[in-house]
């Protein structure tokens, strides 16, 4: 496409190429037509003198002669004119240029031709080309009247030749000027139209610019005048265009990095029921990309897409529990589906589906349930042991020394196993709330194992059970010393009491993870655990031999403490079972937690 200023001055010199011409050949016509009709009244004039001159020399112009030949040669040499006699049956009778008696009869000429034919008439006039001379003629006849009757015509003819080069020269002089018009015009138009052009291509530069989103633009050449005024406000549109755009993207980047932190779920829904947003919680919950397809396709649960559906027919929120089955796993959500009006909110533009996982939630209420649950067991079965036998004894009992002895023995015993059992529940409850920060300090991780096994010797004699150990002269690492001895504690009695008689016992101690990690091992050759249990044993009150349990007085808590403290310094414990062979318990502790 031609740049603007080329398409004005192009324009410009089409306008001026098309006046000059009109106004040419106006100009032409109007000269022609007024040189014409003044040379016709001229002509009029001289042949109406012509024939009152003849008549008054008394000679006849009814028929050829000599002398009318030679009045008219005379009268009509003091003329710039051909002068003709017709008789009225169109004889040329006299003529001053040609000889009359060669040139045939003229009734048929047109200026002859319409006097005979209107009477009326006074003279009759005609412009055409001489078939004798070459150019063009003007003829005009009158009547020549006798006594009322009509003897013949006086024609009279003027060669146009002058007046036709003057208005061919006029007509070229008409095209140079108009030429050198045009030559200057154009280079006046062309500064002018460019003066005028610069800024609007820039200002058309600025606007595509703006279009494809380069908001930074600017029209820096500002003219005067309604242009300069233009320019101002495609500056001003772009700068409240890119502050509006800016304003937008902040506002995004806010709104996706919400989206893309909420641990939430959240879906849009456009009205074709096609997806159109999804965070990654979405993805996660979903555990598939959903964009750009239909819901009722890709959601992994008829419940949800009936919400959904509802939503949009009933144009109302919807909430329900769902439960989303995945591959490998099962979650529970809260699904809320709330429809999303125009700003009038008179038409549904869609619908947000929100996913809150509350998997977890669930089960920590089942698992309060079941604790308070077990607690309340727990708590039952040693209350109501100390009431029975209290009771027995105030009925009586209390007078036979040896059953007073047993009963007070089981009432002591049921009483520690009360005091252990709320102790570890209060300690539980501490470490799980965090209500004991951590005190650090320089610790001998051999010295702690070596007081745990002063005080399990007892069982492990009865029990007659190999130990065997692994241990290092010391270990020093930071940590606290009472944590680590309940670690080591419960691992220990938990491997005394699932290890049978003659059984056999390994700890150790060494390093682990470039020397910033301590390993702390505890093998047996107890029952083990079955594989089913094994994910569960860390889990408050739960027991794999409960009978067992009942028996060697646990609270079924030692494992869940080990957990939480393991946590708590920063490590991770693990363990390997094989049933009927035996259990190995790892813990991995760093040597110093504050680094």
């Amino acid at each position: 496409m031609k740049p603007l200023w080329q398409r004005l001055v192009l324009v410009f010199c089409i306008i001026t190429i098309l006046v000059v011409g009109v106004l040419g050949f106006f100009s032409a016509s109007i000269i022609k037509r007024n040189y014409i009709e003044n040379r016709e009244a001229q002509m009029l004039q001289s042949a109406k003198l012509m024939i009152e001159n003849i008549e008054a020399s008394g000679i006849s112009i009814k028929e050829p002669n000599e002398a009318l030949n030679a009045q008219l040669h005379k009268e009509g040499g003091l003329l710039d004119s051909r002068l003709t006699i017709v008789d009225k049956a169109g004889n040329v009778i006299a003529d001053t240029e040609e000889d009359y008696r060669q040139m045939g009869n003229h009734k048929n000429r047109p200026e002859i031709k319409a006097l005979l034919l209107d009477k009326n008439l006074t003279s009759a006039s005609n412009q055409r080309q001489s078939s004798s001379l070459g150019y063009s003629m003007l003829y005009t006849a009158v009547p020549i009247m006798e006594d009322g009757k009509l003897v013949g015509f006086m024609r009279v003819a003027v060669s146009l030749e002058l007046i036709e080069s003057a208005i061919t020269q006029l007509q070229i002089s008409l095209i140079i000027m108009a030429g050198v018009i045009i030559v200057v015009a154009t280079l006046v138009i062309i500064i002018m139209v460019r003066r005028i052009a610069r800024p609007i291509t820039t200002i058309t530069d600025v606007t595509h610019s703006l279009a494809e989103k380069d908001y930074s633009q600017r029209v820096m050449l500002l003219p005067s005048g309604e242009i300069g005024e233009l320019a101002k406000s495609v500056n001003l549109l772009g700068e409240k265009l890119q502050k509006n755009v800016s304003e937008i993207q902040e506002k995004e980047l806010r709104l996706t990095g919400v989206l893309n932190n909420l641990v939430s779920g959240v879906l849009l829904v456009n009205m074709e029921h096609r997806i159109t947003l999804a965070n990654p919680a979405m993805f996660e919950l979903m555990e598939k990309n959903p964009l750009n397809h239909n819901y009722f396709e890709v959601l992994p649960s008829y419940q949800l897409s009936n919400l959904i559906k509802q939503a949009f027919k009933t144009g109302d929120k919807q909430q329900a529990e769902v439960i989303l089955y995945g591959h490998n796993s099962e979650k529970r959500v809260d699904a809320n589906v709330v429809p999303i009006q125009d700003k009038h909110n008179q038409r549904l533009t869609g619908v947000i589906l929100v996913l809150h996982d509350i998997t977890e939630i669930r089960h920590l209420e089942t698992l309060r349930s079941e604790f308070v649950s077990n607690v309340s067991h727990e708590l039952k079965t040693p209350v109501t042991s100390i009431k029975g036998f209290s009771e027995t004894l105030l009925d009586g009992a209390v007078e036979d020394p040896e059953l007073r002895k047993e009963f007070l023995t089981i009432i002591r015993d049921e009483s520690n196993r009360l005091t252990r059992l709320i102790e570890d529940i209060l300690q539980l409850s501490k470490i799980e709330q965090q209500q004991i920060k951590p005190h650090f300090e320089s610790v001998d991780f051999v010295d702690v194992v070596q007081r745990v096994l002063k005080v399990v010797r007892k069982p492990l004699k009865e029990k007659r059970i190999e130990l065997v150990l692994n241990l290092p002269e010391s270990y020093p690492l930071t940590s606290e010393s009472d944590g680590l001895h309940q670690i080591a504690l419960n691992l220990i009695s938990n491997a005394i009491t699932y290890t049978p008689a003659n059984g056999r016992i390994e700890l150790s101690i060494e390093n682990a993870v470039e020397q910033v990690h301590v390993v702390f091992r505890v093998s047996d050759t107890g029952i083990g655990i079955p594989e089913d249990d094994q994910q569960r044993v860390f889990e408050r009150f739960y027991r794999v031999h409960k009978s067992r349990e009942r028996e060697t007085g646990g609270t079924g808590l030692g494992l869940s403490i080990v957990k939480h403290l393991v946590e708590r310094y920063h490590g991770e414990i693990t363990l390997t079972s094989v049933e009927d062979e035996g259990t190995t318990f790892e813990v991995i502790l760093p040597t110093h937690p504050l680094n």
